[in-house]
């Protein structure tokens, strides 16, 4: 029931100044209607995925972390049509193999899809992403607590009692285009003034560089855009 990212956000902060949330991240993005746009917070580890034709190991690297892709489609009156997909991957080093003698740790994934209408300024809110084996997994895994969100994450003392839950909550808004009567007219700048005309002149002659080009007017020139 809560409506708008202004009034989730003053509850958020609010809850937060008390230590009952920690905010991890606040990204803004922007998409086109109907283009694909994504955040991701993590890393990536290398996979042996072949050799070239000299014989020489070939790596890709793949990610792993919190990420949110979403696509969005512009409705009539204020709506959005959200196609959202988030995950929340970490690495899982019982599952490894060993690939051209390079250890590849496997991936614990939770993720989550879904296709919502909602206002512009309204709120999605997704949990569940996180279970108690998985938690414990996580806070073992080496370079965990450097790794953004999850870092943060595991290393809250909640976490490690199974107390905290991660919450991904998603307020697109329609951006419009300004109006051409919208836009800030331009702001005249300082007149030419003559004793610094002067002054650059003398600086010119002394470097030996031509002046007449730059001081041909006695016209105001430059605008400043506020």
């Amino acid at each position: 029931g809560i409506n708008g990212l202004g009034q989730i956000g003053v509850i958020l902060n609010a809850l937060e100044e008390e230590n009952l949330v920690n905010i991890l991240a606040e990204p803004n993005l922007t998409a086109v209607s109907g283009e694909m746009a994504g955040f991701l917070a993590g890393g990536e580890f290398p996979v042996p995925v072949g050799r070239d034709q000299i014989g020489n190991l070939v790596i890709e690297f793949r990610e792993f972390g919190v990420s949110l892709n979403f696509r969005p489609i512009v409705m009539s009156d204020q709506r959005i049509s959200l196609q959202m997909k988030t995950e929340v991957s970490s690495l899982d080093t019982d599952n490894a193999i060993v690939l051209a003698d390079v250890t590849v740790p496997g991936l614990d994934v939770r993720r989550a899809e879904t296709t919502v209408e909602i206002p512009s300024g309204g709120s999605l809110m997704i949990a569940g992403l996180l279970q108690s084996d998985a938690i414990k997994g996580m806070s073992g895994l080496p370079g965990i607590r450097k790794t953004p969100v999850l870092g943060d994450l595991v290393s809250s003392d909640s976490f490690r009692r199974n107390e905290t839950e991660l919450v991904v909550i998603v307020t697109p808004y329609l951006v419009e285009p300004y109006a051409e009567t919208e836009r800030a007219d331009p702001v005249p700048a300082q007149e030419n003034n003559p004793l610094a005309r002067v002054f650059a002149a003398n600086v010119r002659r002394i470097f030996d560089l031509d002046d007449e080009a730059l001081f041909a007017t006695d016209e105001r020139y430059g605008y400043l855009l506020d």
